[in-house]
């Protein structure tokens, strides 16, 4: 451990509280993934360690209970990607950034592999593999939840999470009485009126979907409030930022939707990051600048990595919360939500000029371009110099075309 802060002798449990020091986490990152390594080694699994009788003494971590004694031997390849699931699940504490995370695999791999020229290798088949099967599972899983509550027959279907049970005819008469005499309007547009309520106790959002001026559309695929149901369902079993979703209905004729409605929970005190940059941007440090583009590419990517991506990601189509320990991310307009286990590479490109066109022109181009860099380990053409032509092309289209506080004044 030479060259490193020692580590506080403490239980295992103590870490959970959140009392570990920044400055400690390589360090500790270290240890604990030579711990880790060592135990499952030593024929133990991580679903048997005791937190409250771990503990960090003399430097090291000493998990407990100990192995039974016998033959070390180099698990298989599902002993460790089971441990590794088990350790993404239980002990988001060790790890709770991406790249801690990283850093964390790459130690473990090097105490289970000694030979350095097969430990990256190693990493990057079991991680692509691992996001592969989790794509799949997520597009399955959003294709299950698109139907249901699906009936024949009736003339309302929908689904709710809330704590009493609700019918979908009775939440349609309810919100169509709330939408009357609404006060705290969010959004009104043509194709979806949001506003913030009260209902059944709860602090919500409730976002209405009319009936499609373009009647034709009503007949095909699914309603924009069940696809946002399974958007913000999806988001929130695979632990990504999104608004709660309470439920949905929709109203049926002939069979198929005609209008529909979705009910979220409130988000307190967030607001678009257009308005944040609005805000912020001037006075805003270029440390926190670049901190800021690489969270905002972060949450970007993990999309991706879930088998995921949003059809229209822009300024407005997500809320942030500033604190202390830095920024929270939430998206919304959950019926863009899509599953597919490899995001067409168009809809990135779609997704970095909706975003160019609606954050501030105080970003200089540097910035910009120093944003779609990020993308190369994943969508290597990202910066090729047609690419960046074409992105530039469409953004400029974009403002010409939509009014916005950041397009140019046409004479």
């Amino acid at each position: 451990m030479t060259g490193f802060p020692p580590l506080p002798e403490c239980p295992l449990s103590a870490l959970r509280v959140g009392a570990f020091p920044a400055s400690l986490r390589a360090t500790f990152l270290r240890e604990a993934a030579r711990a880790c390594a060592r135990y499952l080694l030593a024929g133990g699994r991580f679903s048997q360690i005791n937190e409250d009788r771990s503990l960090i003494q003399g430097g090291h971590l000493v998990l407990m209970p100990l192995p039974a004694p016998g033959k070390s031997s180099l698990p298989d390849r599902k002993t460790v990607a089971l441990s590794l699931q088990f350790l993404a699940k239980e002990w988001t504490f060790i790890a709770p950034q991406p790249q801690h995370r990283l850093r964390f695999f790459l130690r473990f791999l090097r105490e289970l592999h000694p030979r350095a020229q097969i430990r990256k290798p190693i990493a990057r088949t079991w991680i692509r593999q691992a996001e592969t099967e989790l794509a799949h599972f997520h597009q399955a899983r959003y294709h299950e939840l698109l139907r249901e509550g699906k009936t024949n027959g009736q003339t309302a279907t929908g689904a709710w999470r809330g704590d009493s049970p609700m019918e979908p005819e009775a939440l349609l008469r309810i919100v169509e009485t709330l939408r009357q005499n609404r006060t705290q309007i969010l959004n009104l547009s043509p194709r979806a009126e949001v506003w913030r309520d009260t209902l059944m106790g709860e602090d919500v959002v409730i976002k209405y979907f009319p009936a499609n001026p373009r009647a034709w559309r009503q007949w095909l695929g699914f309603s924009r409030a069940r696809r946002g149901w399974a958007g913000g369902m999806i988001l929130h079993e695979a632990g990504l930022p999104g608004p709660e979703p309470l439920g949905f209905a929709e109203r049926l004729v002939r069979g198929r939707p005609r209008e529909s409605l979705m009910i979220m929970r409130m988000i307190p005190d967030a607001r678009s990051l257009q308005r944040h940059l609005v805000h912020r941007l001037p006075a805003m440090p270029k440390t926190e600048r670049v901190n800021l583009r690489h969270e905002l590419r972060e949450i970007h990517l993990d999309l991706h990595r879930h088998g995921l991506y949003h059809k229209d990601i822009k300024a407005l189509n997500l809320m942030i919360r500033e604190s202390r320990n830095g920024y929270r991310w939430w998206w919304i307009d959950l019926e863009d939500i899509r599953a597919s286990p490899h995001p067409p590479f168009r809809e990135v490109i779609r997704n970095f000029y909706q975003l160019n066109s609606s954050i501030p022109k105080r970003i200089t181009r540097e910035e910009r371009l120093a944003f779609a860099a990020g993308y190369r380990c994943r969508h290597p053409l990202a910066t090729h110099p047609w690419i960046l032509r074409h992105i530039e092309h469409k953004t400029r289209v974009r403002l010409d075309r939509v009014t916005s506080p950041f397009a140019p004044q046409k004479p």
